[in-house]
C-alpha cells in the first residue's frame, strides 16, 4: 500500500492504494493529456462514496471500456471511466 498527498479542491489529503492503482490512475491521466492530479481530482468531484475506492473502480472501469467490456458496477468512479474513454484524444 502506498499513500499519497495531495491538494484536492484547496484541501491537503492523503490516500492509499496499491502501487499497481498508482501506476494506472498515472499512466490513463498521461494517455489523456493530463496531470494525475488533474485526474484525481475530477474523480473526487464526481465521486460517491471513498476516494481510494473511487480511485480503484475507475481504473477497472477505464480499461473495461477500452476492452469493450459493459461496467459491471454503478459504484463511484464508473461513469467517469466510461464517458472519458468515449472522448477521443486530440
Amino acid at each position: 500500500m502506498e499513500k499519497h498527498s495531495l491538494t484536492i479542491a484547496g484541501h491537503r489529503t492523503s490516500v492509499s492504494l496499491e502501487p499497481v492503482f498508482w501506476r494506472a490512475v498515472s499512466e490513463i491521466a498521461r494517455q489523456r493529456g493530463q496531470t494525475t492530479a488533474a485526474l484525481i481530482t475530477r474523480i473526487d468531484a464526481e465521486r460517491d462514496g471513498n476516494l481510494s475506492s473511487a480511485l480503484r473502480v475507475f481504473v477497472i472501469e477505464h480499461y473495461r471500456a477500452e476492452l469493450g467490456l459493459d461496467r459491471v458496477t454503478s459504484g463511484p468512479g464508473c461513469h467517469i471511466a466510461t464517458q472519458s474513454a468515449q472522448i477521443p484524444d486530440d
